[in-house]
């Protein structure tokens, strides 16, 4: 990873960190916060977080893959043709029509990748711009409005920077899970694309996908199950769309009952 990107306003000291990618670099700033909030953190975890990568109160080596409240995540909004200029919010709750298409007519895509505390201090993405091409195949294939590159940039930069507390630290095998997403959120009756989407990027500290209690990588048993197809021939399983998702949980329900 090459080209430093340093995030934002100028920061106390302490607080200061770089995003890096492999591709692009440049200046970002922060857009102003919305109020939106449901669970201040502070709430959460009982003081205010000092904004200090590693500072929230986690035990950074037994992290699995759960969801660990953060304190914000930014979203754009898209209308009318156009993005807005998007907002981060702390709560983690979305005002969401009834009749969003993403409820019936399931136009959703998601991502995932992680962010890292290097050894020297900063912070690094890992092939982020893999998963923005390959998000935008999805637009594609679903009608949705692409995302453009400088929006995808925007909202992971805020979203890294305004949770810099729950980054883990270099050293504890932790990373900063973000996940971006985009769904049909304006209202539709019949089928159709939606005339409103929304972008989110949140993040998740995490650990190891995969491991046993003491917190070690494990092995898995495997099983092949002919019994159900994730994805047709011709169909969607090119695109990291969530309904594929959503055709594994039998078959891995089933697997699991097994052993």
């Amino acid at each position: 990873l090459q080209s430093p990107m340093m995030l934002g306003p100028p920061w106390p000291k302490m607080a200061m960190f770089s995003l890096r990618r492999a591709t692009r670099s440049g200046t970002i700033r922060r857009s102003s916060s919305v109020t939106a909030r449901m669970i201040p953190p502070m709430e959460m975890w009982g003081q205010p977080l000092p904004e200090t990568v590693g500072s929230a109160p986690l035990d950074w080596r037994s992290l699995g893959f759960e969801y660990i409240p953060t304190r914000s995540h930014v979203r754009f909004a898209w209308k009318d043709g156009q993005w807005d200029t998007g907002h981060t919010f702390q709560d983690p709750y979305l005002p969401v029509h009834i009749l969003a298409n993403v409820f019936h007519y399931g136009q959703a895509l998601f991502e995932g990748f992680k962010g890292f505390h290097t050894k020297k201090g900063d912070v690094c993405v890992f092939a982020d711009k893999l998963s923005w091409q390959r998000l935008n195949h999805g637009c594609r294939r679903f009608r949705m409005p692409e995302v453009p590159v400088s929006i995808w940039e925007m909202a992971i930069n805020r979203a890294v920077k305004d949770n810099m507390s729950f980054i883990p630290p270099y050293g504890t095998n932790g990373a900063l899970y973000v996940r971006p997403f985009l769904f049909g959120s304006g209202p539709r009756l019949g089928l159709g694309p939606s005339t409103e989407y929304t972008f989110v990027v949140f993040v998740n500290p995490v650990g190891s996908y995969y491991q046993s209690e003491d917190g070690a990588m494990q092995a898995l048993d495997g099983l092949v199950n002919d019994a159900y197809d994730r994805a047709a021939p011709l169909g969607c399983g090119d695109c990291k769309a969530a309904g594929n998702y959503a055709a594994d949980l039998e078959s891995m329900h089933s697997a699991k009952r097994l052993g």
